[in-house]
C-alpha cells in the first residue's frame, strides 16, 4: 500500500494485494476506499472490506483471500 496524504487526509492510494492470485491483484475499489478520508483503523478496516468484496473465489483461493483481508486490517 502506497499513500499520498495532505493534512492527515488521504488524497491518493494504491493498494496491490500479492499472494492472492497469479500476478498481484491491484484492488481499486480499497484505493477509492481510503481517499478523503483520515487514515484511521476505520478507514483501513473499510479498505480491507472493500478489497475483497465480491471477489470470485476458487477453492484453493479461499483462505488467501480471508487472510489477505485481516492482514490488510491490521496496522
Amino acid at each position: 500500500m502506497a499513500v499520498h496524504s495532505e493534512r492527515g487526509v488521504v488524497r491518493d492510494a494504491r493498494v496491490c494485494l500479492g499472494g492472492v492470485a497469479p500476478k498481484p491483484w491491484r484492488a481499486h475499489t480499497a484505493e477509492s476506499a481510503l481517499r478523503g478520508r483520515r487514515l484511521d483503523a476505520a478507514a483501513i478496516e473499510a479498505a480491507a472490506e472493500a478489497a475483497t468484496a465480491g471477489a470470485a473465489l476458487a477453492r484453493t483461493t479461499r483462505t488467501k483471500w480471508s487472510l489477505s483481508a485481516v492482514s490488510c486490517a491490521v496496522p
